[in-house]
């Protein structure tokens, strides 16, 4: 994590650890500047076969997830996969 810098063209969210519905870590609440290279993904597995994919970032603080909405495609696919749940 980093600061925003003023000429910075990378992809940056200012982000408030909230956690995720199925993370058994409690969130901290501190904001984070996450970058490009801190977005993750989890899967869960869901009933009848589906999976459904998170995509956001683990807290540095705390650990828990935090998942981040409306990522474009482009990021998505550049996630690393973290521990499922």
């Amino acid at each position: 994590m980093r600061e925003i810098e003023n000429n910075n063209t990378d992809w940056t969210r200012l982000t408030q650890c909230i956690g995720a519905e199925f993370d058994e870590v409690v969130p901290c609440g501190k904001w984070i500047d996450v970058r490009e290279e801190d977005l993750s993904f989890r899967q869960r597995d869901m009933m009848g076969g589906f999976k459904y994919n998170m995509y956001g970032f683990v807290c540095p603080k705390c650990g828990a997830f935090t998942e981040i909405y409306n990522l474009p495609m482009e990021l998505k696919n550049k996630c690393k996969k973290t521990g499922s749940k």
